[in-house]
């Protein structure tokens, strides 16, 4: 019996180290911890696992140090938003699932970004459903580029769309849109309205003598993947809204033949309070916006705000009938397509 306390007494001078197991829930200084160079924070302090001896033990616990905060107000935080992407905050969709045009065609791609008030948008302006020909014209990828400013302003007097041919906005999904009339042939159709004369596929678009697609009417159907909330940008800034069940009406009526020479086909009227201004749009919470229509100019019929000028590829879209009509290389089958199609 003495032998063994003497051992027991031998064993407890060789100074063990305890088992974690029954070290303390929290860190006390001179107490044991798990395992060198742990560090733990307890009740705004720091200790560190240090060794002494042959044991492990907490040090004595100094102030932690406090990392540093900092505030982001909404407006700073919405424009890091815009400034890392500005798709989402300009309501631009995911097309990464899309069918595409078909086999042989290249991927819709669209991207958007935000700098110095102004937003700008790249495309190759592929479709995102399967290409329907309604014209002699191929589908092609394009280089668009398109520039709008982000705070738009309405302007002192509208600008005019009138026998304007080419882009006059684009949508989220990175296709161009074009004005309510086409080109000057063939001459029984010249000029003349693109819905009327039944020339687009059921998105309302078709492609032009540079294989670019655009719009002339918008069908906003989740099968053209422009149902989202937004449908795209006039170049004046201004965001070009869905109209469901036309609850906004326009404010033209047909007062001619709309087969040639569309503008001088339909009157502005004006009406009640659902009936759209001249331009084809509307103040709502005190913000401008167009909206899409069913009928004549189904999307602009002027530019509220002042329209920015396009660079390069943005533009190609609007390039003048006389400079293709002009060249003795092209076909007349090509010039009456160019001419049929360049609105």
């Amino acid at each position: 019996m003495i032998a063994a306390w003497i051992l027991l007494i031998a064993l407890l001078g060789l100074g063990f180290e305890a088992s974690p197991a029954v070290a303390s829930t929290h860190p006390v200084a001179q107490h044991t911890c798990p395992r060198l160079k742990a560090v733990a924070i307890y009740k705004g302090e720091r200790y560190t696992c240090v060794r002494s001896g042959k044991k492990l033990e907490w040090t004595t616990g100094v102030t932690a140090a406090k990392t540093p905060t900092t505030t982001t107000t909404p407006a700073q935080a919405a424009g890091e938003a815009v400034a890392a992407g500005c798709a989402a905050a300009y309501e631009f969709p995911v097309l990464t699932e899309v069918p595409g045009a078909g086999s042989g065609y290249a991927k819709p791609s669209v991207k958007a970004s935000c700098s110095n008030g102004e937003l700008s948008v790249a495309s190759n302006g592929m479709i995102s459903y399967p290409f329907t020909p309604t014209t002699p014209n191929p589908l092609l990828t394009q280089s668009w580029v398109w520039k709008v400013p982000t705070a738009p302003k309405v302007a002192s007097t509208t600008t005019s769309l009138v026998n304007v041919m080419g882009a006059i906005g684009f949508t989220v999904s990175g296709l161009p849109i074009y004005g309510p009339e086409e080109g000057a042939q063939p001459s029984n159709e010249a000029y003349g309205d693109p819905v009327a004369n039944k020339i687009l596929d059921s998105c309302g678009g078709h492609t032009g003598p540079a294989g670019e697609y655009h719009y002339h009417e918008i069908i906003a159907t989740s099968a053209c993947h422009l149902s989202s909330s937004i449908i795209g940008y006039a170049f004046d800034g201004f965001p070009i809204y869905p109209n469901p069940s036309n609850v906004y009406k326009s404010g033209y009526e047909e007062t001619g033949t709309p087969t040639t020479n569309s503008w001088d086909a339909y009157t502005y009227v004006g009406g009640a309070s659902d009936v759209l201004d001249r331009c084809n749009g509307t103040t709502v919470d005190g913000r401008y916006r167009y909206y899409v229509t069913s009928t004549f100019p189904y999307v602009l019929g002027c530019y509220t705000g002042t329209p920015e000028v396009q660079p390069g590829g943005g533009a190609m879209a609007a390039r003048s009938i006389e400079v293709f009509s002009n060249s003795n290389a092209l076909t007349d089958e090509a010039v009456n397509a160019y001419a049929r199609d360049c609105g």
